[in-house]
């Protein structure tokens, strides 16, 4: 007899899945948002951050950011310097990938150089 097994992975955002098995234990709890970074352009897309810090009670076993969430948890990204001159039209893939799309007679990171 031949069995078959389907195998269903399930991708879990983290922040669904990044709270460490001591959250409670420790007294974890999140600070506010601190303010965003300057953005890496002006223009033609760029990328800012900001952090967050997680505060825990003092004791020997709850002693590092670690003992109440995942590293990616105290960051956040996000996109800006979304603008395109000459009417070019700003694509944004992902925070990692962005650019301007030109339109015919221009050029550049910002679409901002005439072609002519």
């Amino acid at each position: 007899m031949q069995r078959t097994f389907l195998l269903i992975l399930l991708l879990v955002p983290e922040s669904l899945g990044g709270l460490a098995d001591t959250w409670d234990s420790c007294g974890c709890y999140w600070k506010d948002w601190e303010q965003w970074s300057a953005c890496t352009a002006t223009c033609g897309g760029g990328r800012r951050q900001r952090e967050r810090w997680v505060h825990h009670r003092d004791a020997p076993e709850c002693d590092k950011f670690l003992d109440c969430a995942s590293n990616d948890m105290g960051w956040d990204y996000d996109t800006c310097g979304k603008t395109c001159f000459n009417s070019g039209t700003y694509v944004e893939y992902s925070t990692h990938l962005t650019f301007c799309n030109c339109r015919d007679g221009t050029t550049g990171k910002c679409c901002e150089t005439s072609k002519l």
